[in-house]
């Protein structure tokens, strides 16, 4: 919910009876993105430990990138689940604190996965420009991690020490915890920026530069050796794979800003049957997109790369064949054990 200058209400939807249909399929399309994105963090983390010659320094940062993605899709099933029983409950005006702690812990979540991403590309630009990744050295490892784990926990401090964070209380329910409602309009764009889409924005215009940066040195490269195809400077397997993340990154997260702004430069849209429509399909694909990062990354990752998913392959099939010799020898040893013991008779 959006209030304007002079306080009133900007409501997000006026029928309430089409809103309760919607408001249970978007509660579903949200659990169903959060399951996925927890499933795909657990195949990351196995895959990382069940295959250590695929270890590098990129595959480390992207278990940074998961963790921060697993605790949001966590935090995002919480506020569904919250939803859920506070819609069952008879006593509806209760304090939320768990809608309170949901909110603080989803804010420092997708920061942390906004400052991986970049301290990511960042790794990626110093390897192909100076042939070493600046995060190979310990202070610009540490350094990455204080700010990357601290700044976003900064930021759920001060949301929490405003008491701004909770449950919008609108005709629309939505599936998770962020501001609460009541907060005048220019207030609540200043908070919703500082505390998420800021950040979110930043994401994007730095790694669209970073990109268009790769591409360019790549280009002044190749052109100024005058060499040959095979020769050409290129990015290694995994941080080239890392580049489609960038792109997964925009597509999962649009929908949301997309909302953001059409209601910021057009207060009253929500007045028209049309418009409502419009904004109903972008709240259901940005609950199901906005919490998948987690999915998608193991989708790249693991299962579209040929080489994690042949090693898996042969892992599965060696412990097979282990346990089918195993059984064999256990299966022998008890036949011998049983001969002995006839042949005493």
């Amino acid at each position: 919910m959006l209030t304007t200058s002079n306080s009133s209400v900007i409501p997000l939807v006026t029928e309430v009876n089409s809103t309760e249909v919607i408001a249970r399929y978007t509660l579903a399309l949200s659990g169903l993105g959060s399951s996925l994105s927890v499933l795909g963090a657990v195949g990351i983390f196995v895959t990382h430990a069940v295959l250590p010659d695929i270890r590098n320094l990129t595959r480390k940062l992207l278990l940074f990138l998961t963790l921060a993605d697993v605790l949001t899709a966590l935090g995002y099933l919480v506020g569904m689940v919250n939803r859920i029983s506070r819609e069952s409950s008879v006593n509806h005006e209760s304090p939320d604190n768990l809608c309170v702690f949901q909110s603080a812990m989803t804010i420092y979540s997708n920061t942390v996965s906004y400052l991986w991403t970049i301290v990511i590309g960042i790794h990626i630009i110093t390897s192909m420009i100076h042939q070493y990744s600046c995060m190979t050295t310990r202070t610009y490892y540490i350094l990455g991690h204080v700010i990357c784990w601290t700044v976003p926990g900064v930021l759920s401090i001060v949301g929490l020490s405003m008491n701004i964070l909770g449950r919008d209380n609108d005709v629309r329910p939505l599936p998770w915890c962020f501001l609460k409602d009541g907060i005048k309009r220019d207030k609540l764009l200043m908070w919703t920026f500082l505390l998420s889409v800021g950040w979110e924005i930043m994401t994007y215009l730095i790694t669209v530069f970073m990109y268009l940066l790769l591409k360019l040195y790549r280009y002044r490269w190749n052109k100024r050796r005058n060499i040959t195809e095979t020769d050409r400077l290129r990015l290694p397997r995994d941080d080239s794979r890392f580049l489609y993340v960038w792109l997964i990154l925009y597509c999962l997260k649009i929908w949301g800003t997309a909302r953001l702004f059409i209601v910021v430069v057009h207060p009253d849209v929500m007045r028209g049957k049309h418009w409502r429509d419009a904004m109903s399909v972008l709240l259901n694909i940005q609950c199901l997109f906005t919490s998948a990062q987690a999915f998608c990354n193991f989708l790249v990752f693991c299962v579209f790369d040929r080489t994690v998913r042949s090693r898996l392959i042969e892992k599965l099939c060696d412990s097979k064949d282990y346990a089918h010799e195993k059984h064999q020898l256990l299966k022998y040893e008890r036949s011998v054990e049983y001969s002995d013991k006839v042949s005493r008779l």
